[in-house]
């Protein structure tokens, strides 16, 4: 990781959030598709990083941290230091699937309410305490 500190941001797998855009989701699938998909993908990401997590050493899995937050999801949003790229939750796809745009800095109002809106949701999020075990007691192990 390079000395960076990651920070991660996931929509709670089992909030009503979560169920909401889930069903959003469905519009026009197959029944194959009406259970939680975001609840199951979000779940998958969280064993991910946790695979990833066993691998770091102590001072690397510091640095890499997860919060789940239980919002409406507003954007996407992938940032690297001042840079971002954006998408909306449109219904029917998910948000890498649909038309994004680059966001570069603070110095605009929109790039200061992109930048703030991460903000936003870390401070209301539960971040995940180890996330070697974030499994443990249904997830519980959030702050």
């Amino acid at each position: 990781m390079n000395g960076a500190r990651v920070d991660i941001l996931l929509l709670h797998y089992d909030s009503s959030a979560a169920a909401l855009r889930s069903a959003s989701m469905v519009e026009g699938l197959d029944a194959l598709y009406e259970e939680n998909r975001i609840r199951l993908g979000v779940r998958h990401n969280l064993a991910i990083l946790a695979t990833l997590a066993h691998a770091l050493d102590d001072d690397a899995r510091q640095r890499l941290r997860v919060a789940l937050y239980d919002s409406l999801p507003s954007l996407a949003i992938y940032r690297t230091d001042d840079r971002a790229l954006v998408s909306v939750f449109l219904h029917g796809q998910l948000a890498v699937d649909a038309p994004q745009f680059e966001i570069s800095g603070r110095d605009t109002l929109l790039g200061d309410k992109i930048f703030g809106e991460f903000g936003t949701l870390w401070s209301i999020a539960q971040e995940i305490k180890d996330l070697r075990n974030w499994d443990d007691n249904d997830g519980g192990d959030a702050a």
